[in-house]
């Protein structure tokens, strides 16, 4: 998977609640995907903000997979919990 491919992916399905490749404050809730040097990192934060489920990838493909995987899964879980 591309980033163009996973932005598209997030703007038709409406994914929400995350942090990706940027440097700032991160805050609670988020689905989350980094790159340091030649290692992508995806995680959530709790609402203590700490990270959680870290898994590092040599390829931003897989991360990416990963990445929005995790978001369809926040999304529908708070779907559920809202009706």
């Amino acid at each position: 998977m591309t980033e163009e491919k996973a932005k598209e992916i997030i703007r038709t399905e409406n994914l929400a609640n995350f942090v990706m490749f940027e440097n700032k404050h991160i805050g609670e809730n988020k689905t989350v995907i980094t790159k340091k040097s030649d290692i992508w990192e995806v995680f959530v934060t709790n609402e203590r903000a700490v990270k959680s489920g870290v898994r590092e990838y040599d390829n931003e493909s897989d991360a990416l997979e990963d990445f929005i995987e995790r978001l369809k899964i926040n999304k529908q879980l708070e779907e559920y919990f809202n009706r």
